[in-house]
């Protein structure tokens, strides 16, 4: 059974903070570089008047996931001072505890079907 787990989600950033999400975020992100061997993709994506950030994440595991929503707990609150998170998606073959971590987000959780990955 494939154990990697996909976080897609939404931020819609507040009027006028462009600048300050990016940098947020930028933080953000090298937090989870450093110290997060097991976020195997973190990359955002933003729509053409950036008024929404598309974070795409790839964990090896639930484990991994978990782990990460300990990591970034004061720089995700940094980032809703400038943006709300609109949506959360996870894919993949979510335990029960991570499910639970992701209840309070709101998150929608798929799970794995079919398919392959080269």
């Amino acid at each position: 059974m494939k154990t990697d787990i996909w976080l897609v989600a939404e931020l819609t950033i507040t009027g006028g903070k462009n600048e300050d999400f990016k940098e947020r975020m930028k933080a953000l992100i090298e937090l989870v570089r450093s110290k997060e061997p097991d976020t195997l993709l973190f990359e955002c994506y933003f729509n053409e008047d950036e008024t929404k950030c598309y974070p795409f994440e790839l964990y090896r595991d639930s484990g991994a996931l978990q782990v990460h929503l300990k990591n970034v707990t004061d720089a995700f609150e940094k980032i809703l001072e400038v943006a709300e998170l609109t949506r959360l998606e996870i894919y993949g073959n979510a335990t029960e505890d991570l499910k639970k971590d992701l209840a309070p987000l709101g998150a929608k959780v798929f799970k794995d079907w079919t398919g392959f990955t080269r």
